[in-house]
Parts: C-alpha cells; structure tokens; sequence
C-alpha cells in the first residue's frame, strides 16, 4: 500500500486567471516533483504490465517529454543539482494500522539514466523528499530494523537517522531557507493547521527533541520563528509570507438498492 496512488493529469495553473491546462495532455501519473529551478517536473507512470517509469517534462513545453531510461521506480523526488531519487519496491511487505505498507530502497541517477546507485542502505515505506543542499532525505520507515514505523530524517552521507516523530513530517522550501511542519491525522498537530520554521543559513533541519521526536504541538510552535498557518499540507515558498496549501473536498451520493 502506498499514499495518494489515484493516477492523473499534472496541471498547470494561472493564478491570476485560475485557469489550468495538463503538462502532458492524456498522461497519467501516480506522483511527481519539480525541481528546484522551476523548469522541469518528473513524473511517475505505469507502463502496460503496470511496472513504474520515470518521465520528464518541461514546464515551458518546449520540448516533449522523455523518459529516464534504465530506471522502474517510484515516488520520484529531485536533488539539488538536478539528479533524481526515486524508490524500488522490494516486493516485502510490513502491516501498519491494518494495512500492507510496500518496502522498498531509495535510488538516485542522472537525467539520462547514468549512474544509478543506491542513496540509502536502510529500506523505507514512503519517501517524502530531500532536503535543498542534498545532506537529507525524509522518509517514513521502520526504526531499526524491526522497530515501528516513524517519519525520519536520513543523512545521505551516512550515520544514524533524526526521528522527527510518528505522524510530522518536513517539506523545505527551494532553497532551503524554511520548511514546513505538517501532521498526519491530527496529532501532534490538529487537522487543518501547519508551521512554517525559518531556518538559519547552512541548516536544513531544526531543533528536533532527541528521544522520538516531537510528541506535542507546544515543541514545535516553541522553535525560533516558528509561524502558525491555519492550513493542511502547507508547501514553503521564496518567504514565509509565500506558501501553498491543500484544500479538499468530498463528494459522496446516497444509494438504495434491493435486498432480496
């Protein structure tokens, strides 16, 4: 099982007019990410046999999309000098709160397929991105080997992993100077609310409390900077004033049907 797997359009969209078209009209992706100078996206997609591929598209569509050769993988994430970390699923899997969590190994490559090598030694359940100067990657996996699962922070250069907490994950801005903190189902942080942690030159992560991370709200909101946004899944920006969310909304119809 993985998070958000319903495929769709990537669009853009006009801000100022509201209107939005697809990136790649008809293609369908599972996941994707933008780099960091805005130019390019790589999505993720299933070929006929459902295995998964990487493609690239440019936001300027000048040129049409190519895929990354020589990769099947998913969850795709860009590094700051343009290569690509995705995960391999291994065909393991782990069961949390009543579900069957994939296990798979994080990648990375070049654009045109070279130089793939695995980034991280230690299997993971979701990859959530990596940090703008490439020393961490955030991913939600098992502490230890056998432990339960939590949202870590990796440093890719190697050593022991930074527990952010069981349900708090981190999203950076472009360029590294804040990142967002978000909760997932409504602990330690409530639904509908998020932070936003200015972050001081040449540090990607704040003050996590040692021993597990953060277990309350008043840990997080306590960081230098911290600002409160009444808003899900908040995505930093260029400032602290710049930033984007996620809004939603259900739509559910009542059915009535025979019973014999």
């Amino acid at each position: 099982m993985d998070l958000y797997r319903d495929a769709g359009e990537v669009r853009v969209a006009d801000l100022e007019s509201g209107r939005s078209e697809p990136l790649v009209r008809g293609f369908q992706a599972l996941d994707y990410d933008i780099s960091a100078d805005g130019r390019q996206v790589v999505m993720e997609t299933a070929d006929i046999a459902g295995k998964p591929q990487l493609w690239l598209a440019s936001l300027d569509r000048r040129s049409p999309p190519r895929q990354v050769p020589n990769v099947e993988g998913g969850s795709p994430r860009f590094g700051p000098g343009g290569e690509i970390y995705f995960r391999r699923t291994s065909g393991q899997h782990v069961m949390e709160d009543n579900a069957a969590w994939s296990v798979g190994v994080v990648y990375r490559v070049h654009q045109d397929g070279i130089g793939l090598e695995k980034a991280l030694e230690q299997p993971i359940l979701t990859l959530r991105g990596v940090s703008p100067d490439g020393r961490w990657l955030v991913a939600w996996a098992a502490l230890g080997r056998e432990g339960v699962p939590a949202w870590q922070a990796f440093p890719l250069g190697g050593g022991a992993p930074v527990t952010i907490g069981s349900a708090t994950f981190f999203d950076w801005a472009p360029d590294g100077s804040s990142l967002s903190v978000t909760s997932e189902s409504g602990a330690p942080i409530p639904e509908g609310r998020s932070y936003l942690i200015p972050l001081p030159r040449g540090q990607a992560l704040p003050r996590i409390p040692v021993g597990g991370g953060f277990h309350t709200e008043e840990e997080i909101a306590r960081l230098p900077g911290a600002r409160r946004i009444d808003a899900y899944g908040v995505m930093p920006g260029p400032s602290l004033d710049v930033y984007a969310f996620y809004r939603g909304t259900a739509q559910r119809n009542l059915y009535r049907i025979p019973i014999p």
